[in-house]
């Protein structure tokens, strides 16, 4: 009787959909903003994509993006906000010398973090609801530096690092790190927060080493490249992670031709997600992604993909986020390690004529 009473012909309700709510800090304004952007680009790609497909999913994101004009005060408010939201799960800071503040506050509350261009050492330290797709400097570089050592004959190298920055500082860690690794050495090191870059090119002339590693931030990293190719340097240059963007090469012109950078990912890699992802990005803005917008991008479907996971079970969205397994994104197939870090392989590219191609 019960049962008929529902009539043959009336629609049953569907059930509402589990509602994802992600918080979104990056930096949009100010020197970074050549990174946040990109990332906000391929989040907001992501999101509409997804929602488009609630009906089969049964997961609504909910977005809020938060500018932190790449600054401390900012960030830190920012993620104060989002965390007394009680957002789902955040994403950012775009910077790693912001992480550790804003991070401490995702931990306190218990809300999941990623860090989606964050690849300084040290950024899951801060406890295990702090979890990271960006892959880390001391991943990339050395596999980079093993990868480029035969093609340049590296046996000396000249460091560049900007001693007021977490990342360059991290950066310039992995730097020698690689270096070791292939048995060769750094000839003579240059902090940009302390030395003047002009008197210790100056210094240089005469002496014979074979790459100049440059681990700043694009503000100083391109102005950096000029100052090398002026002072009529030949040798090649290694990049730390802030030369995966155009905009190296559009501030610095020819000096950053030939400027090898290892990366999480390139327009240029072929797997089918990654063409439909670079596809889909270049419809939305009518210009290819970067790898900040694939990073931005592939964080909401980890979160996506755990919000899934935990529908009708106990499992939490941090323990769901920290069992990924083989989850298929543009930057390959992605996995958490134990250390909630993400695993998947990284690309070595060259700047050539204006554009970051991949070595084969």
């Amino acid at each position: 009787m019960l049962l008929s009473a529902c009539g043959a012909n009336e629609a049953i309700a569907p059930a509402a959909p589990r509602v994802l709510t992600v918080g979104v800090v990056q930096s949009l304004s100010g020197t970074a903003a050549v990174y946040g952007k990109a990332v906000v680009e391929g989040i907001d790609l992501a999101v509409r994509q997804l929602n488009a497909g609630t009906a089969q999913s049964g997961v609504q994101i909910v977005l809020t993006v938060v500018d932190d004009a790449g600054a401390n005060a900012p960030s830190t408010a920012a993620f104060a906000t989002l965390v007394s939201r009680k957002v789902d799960v955040l994403i950012g800071p775009t910077l790693s010398n912001l992480a550790a503040a804003d991070h401490a506050l995702a931990q306190s509350a218990g809300i999941p973090a990623l860090g989606a261009t964050t690849t300084a050492a040290g950024i899951t330290d801060v406890g295990p609801f702090i979890f990271r797709v960006a892959l880390s400097e001391n991943l990339v570089v050395p596999a980079t530096l093993a990868r480029v050592a035969p093609l340049v004959g590296l046996k000396r190298a000249v460091l560049i690092v900007d001693g007021d920055d977490a990342f360059s500082r991290s950066s310039a860690d992995a730097m020698r790190l690689g270096v070791a690794q292939q048995s060769a050495t750094i000839l003579r090191e240059i902090d940009l927060a302390t030395q003047d870059l002009t008197t210790e090119l100056a210094r240089l002339q005469g002496q014979t080493f074979d790459a100049f590693l440059v681990t700043p931030l694009v503000a100083k990293a391109a102005p950096a490249l000029l100052a090398i190719r002026a002072a009529r340097f030949a040798q090649p240059v290694i990049g730390g992670n802030s030369f995966n963007t155009l905009d190296i090469a559009r501030i610095a012109g020819s000096a950053a031709d030939g400027a090898y950078v290892g990366a999480a990912w390139n327009p240029g890699v072929t797997s089918t997600t990654s063409a439909a992802f670079t596809a889909a990005y270049r419809a939305a803005y009518g210009y290819p992604p970067d790898q900040y917008a694939a990073q931005g991008y592939t964080s909401v479907l980890v979160a996506f993909d755990a919000a899934r996971r935990t529908a009708g079970s106990t499992l939490s969205l941090r323990d769901a986020i920290a069992a990924t397994r083989d989850l298929d994104t543009p930057l390959g197939m992605l996995s958490m390690s134990a250390r909630r870090e993400a695993v998947h392989a990284p690309v070595v590219q060259q700047f050539r004529n204006g554009q970051l191609v991949v070595l084969p």
